[in-house]
């Protein structure tokens, strides 16, 4: 599950901000290679 809130300050402004696998948790397998968990993000895009 994931969540993503995006805000409009200007017409031609956005700022985004989300999380990805919101349930899950960094982890290993029992080889030792560390699997990616939960993942945050931010982003901010201009259009003019």
């Amino acid at each position: 599950m994931g969540a993503k809130l995006l805000w409009l300050p200007r017409a031609d402004t956005e700022v985004e901000l989300g999380v990805r696998n919101l349930g899950d948790k960094w982890y290993e397998l029992s080889e030792g290679y560390p699997m990616p968990g939960r993942s945050w993000f931010a982003n901010l895009n201009y259009r003019y």
